[in-house]
């Protein structure tokens, strides 16, 4: 029997309780999720092939460090336009799931699925239904990391002082976030940080 999974939206607080996979299409990115149970370790290339492009260098320092990290996301600006795309797309794989199947690949092993389901119904109904769901998260970026107390020791030092970005250091878990007015100004605090571990 195939498998479940969702499309809802679920905000970067909650990523690390789910497993993230990416439909095997062109457009819009959006990740598919399902409970994230027991998981083999990510495999780093495929891994590194899914993240947002400000987080790529900064998730290859903290490996060479020691540290794992988790479900993440840079933070993305949304547009009317955005949204429609993305609607665009979850119809698409609407279709798909319903017929012959949608193809998704694991973010962090890259094992591939086929998800059929013939009753299966995206959660949106309209690109204005994206936009709600999405809209309270615009550019929210999150990147937990989990590890040597000295590596993100490290880390938080790095952070000291970039524009938009804090973190949240706990018993060998550190949550990085960065929620910035402007896009611009969000991949930028990204790139402080990465400059800050290089």
């Amino acid at each position: 029997m195939s498998p479940a999974f969702s499309a809802a939206y679920i905000a970067p607080a909650a990523f690390e309780q789910q497993a993230w996979f990416a439909p095997e299409r062109q457009g819009v990115r959006w990740f598919y999720h399902r409970p994230r149970g027991n998981r083999p370790p990510p495999h780093p290339a495929v891994l590194d092939a899914t993240l947002d492009a400000p987080l790529v260098d900064i998730v290859r320092w903290a490996r060479a460090h020691g540290i794992t990290t988790g479900p993440s996301c840079a933070g993305h600006s949304l547009s009317p336009r955005a949204a429609a795309l993305i609607f665009a797309g979850l119809r698409h794989d609407e279709g798909r799931v319903r017929g012959d199947g949608l193809v998704l690949r694991d973010t962090e092993t890259g094992e591939r699925w086929r998800w059929r389901n013939p009753h299966y119904r995206s959660p949106f109904t309209s690109a204005r239904a994206v936009e709600v769901a999405l809209l309270p998260h615009v550019r929210e970026g999150l990147l937990p990391m989990h590890g040597p107390m000295p590596s993100l020791q490290r880390v938080v030092r790095a952070a000291r002082g970039i524009p938009h970005l804090r973190t949240a250091l706990d018993k060998g878990s550190l949550a990085v976030h960065v929620q910035a007015p402007t896009q611009a100004q969000q991949d930028h605090a990204w790139q402080l940080l990465a400059q800050g571990l290089a």
